[in-house]
This record gives structure tokens, sequence and C-alpha cells, in this order.
């Protein structure tokens, strides 16, 4: 017998006989047993398919009954036999579970790290883990998901963004069939391209409670990453108990694929403090983007960007921003840096931003603090802590060290 698992479905075939049997969607619970759905099938015929129906695993009765059916359309296999065989091989698998690992003895992984690459920085997305990005209602985010998709999906590469290609399945919580395929689109003919597959699904109920529909369309289509929008919706009542967030993690952990969760933040939330909600929201990410943008009254274009909150290994990236812009049809992402928005470069750190105010030239304390809008006391402790970066030219004004001549320093 040939024994397949893929993202929980069970597979057995007899090569001989030319017969296979499917189970999947199991659940375990001490009143009910194990339990599933079985398929039986018979590929010597026209019409392959012999059987269908719900299994105990565990029980003599419920599979003398399938074998039962079976055998009425097909006599001459001993049915009794080969279902025993599939249950058996399930129950041992199913209870085994995942096996333990001798990290000494394992070879080094020299496989992909990362779904999606910044270049010359590092991973975006890591790869088969759930990554998340978060921020305030209408910033973009789905707008800054579907373009990762359709990069992935279409294996196309930016100057900036560099995609390890797969099928890709959008799970919506908040919008329509129409209003992501339009989006999807539009990014598309931004990008010049024909838009490639991308397996869309509209969603209602929570991701553990479809588990079992999503792992088949996961295998079924080869599903490389997932986006879920969003969070709130995707797992369930009361986000903000921990017991929602890790059951929707553990879920999302069991199809072992690249995920991109979109979330959004509390009246107290944002910045450092994360998410909305329980704290597992950003602690069971591997990698966390908190999103920012600006837009004038009436322009047909916005200012995205993305700060890297969070991550499990190496350090946190520099922030990433686009300026986005939108036409008939087409919606392009053009590469812009922070510090070329006024009202995107107020997140970044008071070090930089005083940087940035000095790259013209010189200032005094005074003038600095009254331009960032920033605590006077603040400016002066960055400045005197920060020798690296700053020197003082003169009485009372401050430059950048490393555009201050050598002859001009006090």
């Amino acid at each position: 017998m040939d024994f397949e698992v893929t993202s929980g479905i069970y597979k057995m075939h007899w090569p001989r006989e030319n017969i296979s049997i499917r189970i999947e969607r199991i659940k375990e619970s001490s009143s009910r047993g194990i339990r599933g759905e079985v398929w039986v099938s018979n590929h010597n015929d026209t019409h392959p398919h012999v059987h269908q129906a719900e299994i105990n695993l565990m029980a003599t009765r419920s599979r003398a009954d399938i074998a039962k059916h079976a055998k009425a359309r097909f006599p001459e296999l001993d049915w009794t036999a080969l279902v025993e065989q599939a249950c058996v091989a399930v129950i041992q698998h199913w209870r085994r579970g995942e096996p333990a690992i001798n990290l000494r003895t394992l070879p080094r992984e020299e496989g992909l790290r990362h779904r999606m690459e910044l270049v010359g920085e590092g991973g975006l997305l890591f790869e088969g883990q759930p990554n998340l990005t978060f921020g305030d209602g209408g910033l973009g985010k789905s707008l800054w998901a579907t373009f990762l998709s359709v990069l992935i999906s279409g294996g196309v590469a930016t100057d900036r963004l560099v995609p390890e290609p797969g099928n890709c399945l959008y799970l919506d919580y908040e919008a329509s069939p129409g209003e992501v395929q339009d989006r999807y689109a539009a990014i598309a003919s931004g990008l010049q391209i024909e838009p490639p597959n991308l397996y869309y699904r509209f969603c209602h109920q929570p991701v553990a409670a479809e588990i079992e529909q999503l792992h088949q369309l996961v295998a079924e289509n080869d599903i490389k990453f997932i986006v879920v929008d969003s969070a709130a919706a995707a797992c369930g009542s009361k986000p903000e108990e921990a017991e929602s967030a890790v059951g929707f993690f553990t879920a999302l952990r069991s199809l072992k694929v690249t995920s991109l969760t979109i979330a959004h933040t509390s009246k107290a939330g944002g910045g450092k403090a994360g998410p909305f909600g329980s704290v597992f929201w950003n602690n069971y990410p591997r990698s966390v983007w908190e999103s920012k943008r600006a837009q004038g009254m009436g322009a047909d274009s916005i200012e995205f960007a993305l700060w890297h909150r969070k991550v499990n290994s190496g350090p946190l990236l520099k922030p990433l921003a686009y300026q986005i812009n939108f036409a008939q049809d087409e919606i392009v992402f053009e590469n812009m840096k922070v510090e070329e928005s006024d009202a995107l470069s107020q997140d970044l750190s008071v070090p930089e931003r005083i940087r940035l105010a000095l790259k013209d030239g010189s200032m005094s304390a005074n003038d600095l603090a009254a331009y960032l809008e920033v605590n006077l006391d603040v400016v002066k402790v960055t400045l005197s802590r920060g020798k690296k970066r700053f020197v003082q030219v003169g009485e009372h004004q401050w430059g950048n060290l490393a555009q201050t001549p050598v002859n001009s320093q006090s």
C-alpha cells in the first residue's frame, strides 16, 4: 500500500488492485472517537467513484459498513482488508503526530527562507511562517497584500522586491470578489503584466472552523502563500482574548505555508504596542510590520509606509515606503523614501528626524525643537548623546558629523 499525507488529507493506494481510499477532515473526541470523511475509488472502472461517507476509524461496525457498500459494487476485492489497512495507517499517523528530530544530526537547511526578499536587506515574508501587517483602517493594507500576491503569483520581481513564485490564496473577510478582482487587475496593469492566477475565497467563518476545507484548498491548488484579510473576523469572536488569537494561529500553522494576516489597531495600539487585542497577535507572527499612510484632499495617490516592529530572527529592517498612484484601471507602486514625505517622516526616530533637519545646514537646539515639534529637553539629550552622528559647530549650532568639515568642529 502506498501512503501519502498532504495538508491533513490521507491517501492510500493499492497499485496491484488500482484501488484508492482517501480520508480527510479528521477530528478526535473522547465521546465520538476518531472520525472523518472517507472516499473510496476503483480506478479500473469507467466511473472510479465507489463510495463516500462519514467513518469512525475506531469502530468495527463503521469500517464494516464502508466495506459492505464497496463490496456490493466490486465483490471480487477484499474490501474488509483494504478498509482495515487504511484505517489503521491513518490512526497510527494521526496519533503519532510530527516526529521528534535530533537537531545535532539534522542537516542545516539550505532551502527557501523567505517567500519575499527585500533587495540588499533581508526577508520581508518568512517562508512557511505567519507574518502580519497592522494599522488603522483604510491605510492601504489590503492593497499592499494584493500587490505582494500578484508579485508572488506572477513570479514578478521589482528593483526592490524579489519573490519566490508560487500559487496564492486570498481569504477575504471584508470585501467582495469583484472588489478584490478590480484591485488585483489594476495592480497587474500597473506592473504591465497579464493578471496571474490568484485564488480567492469569500469567507465568513473563522479560519479554525474551516481548517479542513482550507487544507483541501491548499493541497488541491498547491498553495504557497495565503493572505488573511482580516484578523478580527478570521479569528471569530473576542479577538482581544488569548484563546481566539492562539486558536487562529494554531490553525494557520497547520497549513504549513507562508501567510500574511492583516490586522487593525485598537485605540491603545499601534507602534511598539502592536496590533489590537491579545499580545499573541504580536507574539505569534515571525515578522510584524505597521502600516502608515498620507493623502492630500482629492489626491489621486497616497504615500504608504511600513515600519518593521518585530522580527524573531535577524535585525529589524528599515522603513519601506511607496507612493501609490491611482489611474483609470491601473494602480502603480512607485518607490520612495520615508524622509521624502513630511507626514510619514513624523514617525521616524528623533535622531533620524534631527539628521534630516540638519542635512541642509546647522541649527540650534531651540530651532530644532520648534521645527520638529519635539520637546527641547529631548532634542538636547539626543544631540549630546549622539556623538557619532551630531557635532556642535559654534556656540549654539549643531550639524551632522558626516557633513561637517573637520576644521569647523569644536
